[in-house]
């Protein structure tokens, strides 16, 4: 199994963690270590782009990239009601 893919965060998205409920952003850091492990495996692509994609973290929208050449996640926006 190859390792997981580093986890950062645009300013923006790093805010909206951080505005998150305790209990929220556990369980937000728990799915996105498991989509750092396999990225392609969850969300959807976003404007026929693979790299780019949406899914629901913990209850919050997320947007993220791929990129396989750094392997990295970059969470870019996250949506979420705290």
């Amino acid at each position: 199994m190859s390792a997981s893919y580093r986890v950062q965060y645009s300013d923006e998205a790093r805010d909206a963690r951080t505005k998150m409920t305790p209990q929220r952003r556990r369980a937000f850091d728990t799915q996105i270590r498991e989509i750092a492990a396999a990225p392609y495996r969850y969300g959807s692509p976003l404007d026929g782009i693979r790299e780019r994609r949406q899914h629901v973290v913990a209850g919050a929208v997320t947007v993220y990239w791929i990129s396989d050449r750094v392997v990295t996640v970059s969470v870019v926006r996250i949506a979420h009601t705290d």
